[in-house]
């Protein structure tokens, strides 16, 4: 697994093009919603790896695709991944956004990212 920040921003690239295209355009699979929550494509996984070692390598681009994640994928894991690596930057008003609107578009309080979402204001 290559940790060179240019070739892990090239992966993420690709992930996104084939997953996660422009609004309006098809996703190769159609947001995932015909696959289970442990079986997605194994690019996801990779994609999750990517964001781990960005978080540690180059907190700008890790926040811009990790935002990008939660704005434009369906995988569960993979969402999940991003607000939780996403938590620990705090008083990031761009980053703060992403959680409001979480908790504005979801109306189901028994959602499984909530404890997660509200834990962004935990000291």
């Amino acid at each position: 697994f290559d940790t060179n920040i240019d070739i892990l921003n090239q992966e993420l690239e690709k992930y996104f093009a084939k997953y996660c295209p422009p609004s309006g355009e098809k996703a190769v699979v159609d947001d995932f919603d015909h696959l289970g929550n442990r079986d997605y494509p194994p690019s996801a996984q990779k994609v999750e790896g990517i964001l781990t070692l960005l978080k540690y390598k180059d907190t700008k681009q890790f926040k811009k695709a990790a935002i990008r994640c939660i704005k434009h994928t369906r995988v569960k894991s993979l969402r999940e991944t991003a607000y939780i690596l996403l938590v620990d930057i705090k008083d990031d008003p761009e980053v703060e956004q992403v959680f409001i609107d979480y908790l504005i578009e979801n109306e189901d309080r028994k959602d499984i990212f909530l404890p997660l979402i509200h834990s962004y204001w935990d000291k």
